[in-house]
C-alpha cells in the first residue's frame, strides 16, 4: 500500500520527487472497507442508475466482472468533478518516476492525437469555416469541463492553464492535419502517420509504464487485494510458462490490450489532473497541495486503500462498507 512518512527531512525529499506524489509504496496491511470522504452526488447517482457495475454485490454479473477488471476502478471513467476521488487514484497508481513521466508526455500528446483524428475524419462541411471540424466541439466541451474543476477547487489560474494547453493542443493536432493530408491528391494518409495508429502507440506506451509500479491493483490482478509485480508476473509456482506471463500481462489493464484502451479514454481527464501536480511540484499554492496530501496520507495508512471510494477496503464493494 502507500504509506505516508511525516519526518521533515523525508518529506522535503518527497516533495522534490512529484512522481511519488508525496507517499512510499509498501505492502498491504489489513484493512476492513471503510470509507473516509462523504460519497459525491455522481457517485450516488452511478451507483442507482447502475447497481449492477458500481454497487454490485459479492457475485455480480458477467458483464459488470469484465468492466471491473478492464477498467479497475469504474467509478473513475464516468465521475468527472469529482476531484478528491481523482486526485487519490493518481497518487495511488502513479507512484514511479518511469509511470508520471510516461503520463507527463504521453497524455498530452493522446489529447493532441484525438484532435489530430477529427481533424482528419470529422471535417465540417461549411464553407464558411474552412478547415473547421468536430475538434472544435470537443475543445469547448473540454474548456467548460477544466473551467468547472477549477471552479470547485477555487483554483482559476488552474483553469485558465488548463483551456490555455487544450487549446494549444487543438492547434497542434490540427497543425498535424495539415501537414498529414496532402489537398492536391487523394491519396490517403501514409500509415505512419495515421491518426489511429499513432493514438494505439502512444496509449500503449502509456500504458506499459505502469509495469514499472512495484504494486498490482486489486481486479487489475483478478483479486481483491493488492499484490506485488513480482508475485503477479511469476504466480506461486516458479513453473509458470512464460507464454502464460506475457499473456497474462496483455490481458491486463497494466498491459497492451485492455491498458491502452483505458489511457486513450483516460488522457482527456487526466490531462488537468497532471498539469495541477506539476503545477503543485514547482510550488504553487503550498497549502492546497499539502491539503490534499495529507488527506490521502490519512487515508493511505489505514491500510489496504480502496478503489471505488477514497478509504479502506481493496477491491471491496461498496455494499461491504461497514
Amino acid at each position: 500500500m502507500l504509506e505516508a512518512s511525516h519526518d521533515t527531512k523525508e518529506s522535503q525529499a518527497l516533495g522534490r520527487a512529484p512522481w511519488l506524489g508525496g507517499a512510499v509504496l509498501t505492502t498491504p496491511k489489513p484493512a476492513p472497507p471503510r470509507r473516509t470522504f462523504s460519497e459525491t452526488r455522481e457517485e450516488s447517482f452511478w451507483r442507482g442508475f447502475c447497481p449492477d457495475l458500481f454497487a454490485p454485490t459479492e457475485t455480480p454479473p458477467l458483464t459488470a466482472r469484465i468492466i471491473q477488471h478492464v477498467t479497475v476502478a469504474p467509478m473513475a471513467f464516468v465521475t468527472f468533478l469529482n476531484l478528491h476521488y481523482q486526485l487519490y487514484l493518481i497518487h495511488l497508481l502513479h507512484t514511479t518516476p518511469q509511470g508520471w513521466l510516461g503520463h507527463m508526455i504521453c497524455v498530452p500528446t493522446n489529447v493532441a492525437l484525438l484532435f489530430y483524428g477529427l481533424a482528419v475524419f470529422a471535417p465540417f462541411s461549411s464553407t464558411a469555416l474552412p478547415g473547421a471540424n468536430a475538434g472544435v466541439l470537443l475543445l469547448l466541451v473540454l474548456c467548460v469541463w477544466y473551467a468547472g474543476m477549477a471552479a470547485k477547487l477555487r483554483n482559476t489560474l488552474w483553469g485558465v492553464l488548463a483551456c490555455a494547453g487544450v487549446a494549444s493542443l487543438f492547434v497542434a493536432g490540427n497543425a498535424l492535419a495539415r501537414f498529414a493530408i496532402d489537398p492536391s491528391t487523394s491519396a490517403p494518409i501514409h500509415w505512419t502517420l495515421h491518426p489511429l495508429f499513432l493514438m494505439v502507440v502512444v496509449s500503449a506506451i502509456q500504458a506499459c509504464s505502469h509495469l514499472f509500479e512495484p504494486m498490482v491493483p486489486p481486479r487489475a490482478n483478478r483479486s481483491k487485494r493488492w499484490m506485488t509485480m513480482r508475485e503477479f508476473v511469476w504466480g506461486d509456482s516458479e513453473g509458470l510458462p512464460v507464454w502464460k506471463r506475457v499473456v497474462k500481462l496483455m490481458w491486463t489493464p497494466i498491459g497492451t490490450l485492455w491498458g491502452t484502451f483505458d489511457e486513450w479514454y483516460s488522457s482527456a481527464k487526466l490531462f488537468p489532473m497532471f498539469l495541477l501536480q506539476a503545477m503543485w511540484a514547482l510550488g504553487y499554492k503550498p497549502e492546497q497541495r499539502r491539503q490534499f496530501r495529507e488527506q490521502i496520507f490519512d487515508v493511505v495508512q489505514q491500510g489496504n486503500p480502496a478503489l471505488d471510494w477514497v478509504g479502506s477496503g481493496g477491491g471491496a464493494f461498496v455494499r461491504d462498507l461497514q
